[in-house]
């Protein structure tokens, strides 16, 4: 089994970790992304009640 020379750890467990970190960055973007979607509903719908 491969191991890290820096922080010992498996090859295996370090992609784990970083499956684990995009994984919650896409999250965030999605999030980011359906929220900026929510508020350009909002505005439009501002517009249109003017």
């Amino acid at each position: 089994m491969m191991k890290c020379h820096i922080c010992g750890k498996s090859l295996n467990d370090v992609l784990e970790h970083v499956e684990h970190i995009l994984h919650e960055c896409s999250q965030i973007q999605a999030d980011q992304m359906l929220q900026a979607e929510h508020e350009q509903e909002r505005n439009m719908i501002q517009l249109r009640n003017k």
